[in-house]
């Protein structure tokens, strides 16, 4: 007799995760400097090793003290940017430039593909 598998709860706790990653996200993103939206920028980073670098996530420990947690850290579509010489924020350009960390899990299919990458400002 085969036990019968109770899917919905599955499901529920998948989308708790999914919930609580995207609230993590949007708090990261941000602006402000509150302790729970450095812990969730924090979280952020690190999350973008363990998915996108999988290779490289012993490094994600190394990777957070170069990223300025006081600023927005966010996840997005750099196709269309030089990630290597990304344009500098501020009045007249100038101000910090924003470093980026392209994902290697996922790369672009086509020109027309997204390119993931994290989006930080480099601390001082």
């Amino acid at each position: 007799m085969t036990q019968a598998i109770d899917y919905q709860k599955h499901v529920d706790a998948a989308q708790a995760r999914s919930d609580a990653s995207q609230k993590q996200h949007e708090l990261a993103a941000q602006r402000g400097q509150a302790p729970e939206q450095r812990a969730a920028r924090q979280t952020v980073v690190i999350n973008f090793f363990e998915l996108h670098l999988p290779k490289k996530k012993e490094q994600a420990e190394a990777y957070l003290q170069q990223v300025d947690l006081s600023q927005p850290v966010c996840v997005v579509n750099a196709a269309g940017i030089d990630t290597a010489a990304a344009p500098s924020r501020g009045l007249l350009g100038v101000g910090k430039r924003p470093q980026y960390l392209v994902s290697e899990a996922v790369p672009p299919a086509d020109a027309a593909s997204p390119v993931y990458a994290l989006r930080s400002m480099p601390a001082r």
